[in-house]
């Protein structure tokens, strides 16, 4: 949202149907809307808002859905193999409703195509982002579709993570890298 609308203040784009918006006289040249409020969001068309929450709402959904079907998982049956598949091609189904949101609004004459497509990568983007925080890649062969808080807090209980080792001053203490997030933790 804090990027989408911060683009729409300093581009100000004008929306396709601004002549309808302002009521544009042909005999005067000029807007005889009264009203300020439609003017100012007449300003606001690059790039879609619309756009960018559905495509960030459903690649999260799709994502998450992808991480469940275990993409990287080793089939014991081709029964199994054939219900990973069909699940991973339902998972990508909540972004057909993204593409219709955006598509609706350029059909709607409320953005031009190109503030429709770069609402969707923006959406797209900050989704992968906000994912790749919590969860480790769709392709992952260890835990995939798992949150990371579950594995880090698996490892706490085993012994490991992020445990001090009494040996060594707290000023020293030993690091090592995470396999699942390449992180440094301690050891």
């Amino acid at each position: 949202f804090l990027i989408t609308h911060s683009l729409k203040e300093y581009c100000g784009y004008f929306r396709p149907n601004l002549y309808e918006m302002c009521q544009f006289s042909e005999e005067t040249l000029q807007c005889e809307s009264e009203s300020q409020g439609g003017l100012s969001n007449a300003r606001h068309s690059f790039p879609s808002g619309h756009a960018s929450t559905a495509f960030l709402g459903t690649t999260l959904l799709t994502l998450m859905l992808l991480g469940k079907a275990g993409l990287h998982t080793a089939p014991t049956s081709i029964t199994a193999m054939l219900r990973t598949k069909l699940f991973a091609i339902l998972s990508i189904i909540p972004m057909l409703y993204a593409t219709f949101v955006a598509a609706s609004r350029v059909h709607d004459f409320m953005h031009h195509p190109a503030d429709v497509g770069v609402g969707a990568l923006i959406g797209f983007s900050c989704a992968n982002f906000a994912y790749s925080l919590w969860y480790p890649s769709i392709y992952s062969t260890v835990h995939p579709g798992v949150p990371l808080q579950f594995l880090h807090e698996d490892k706490d209980q085993e012994g490991e993570g992020l445990l001090v080792n009494e040996t060594q001053p707290s000023d020293t203490l030993p690091t090592s890298s995470s396999p699942l997030t390449g992180h440094r933790q301690l050891s």
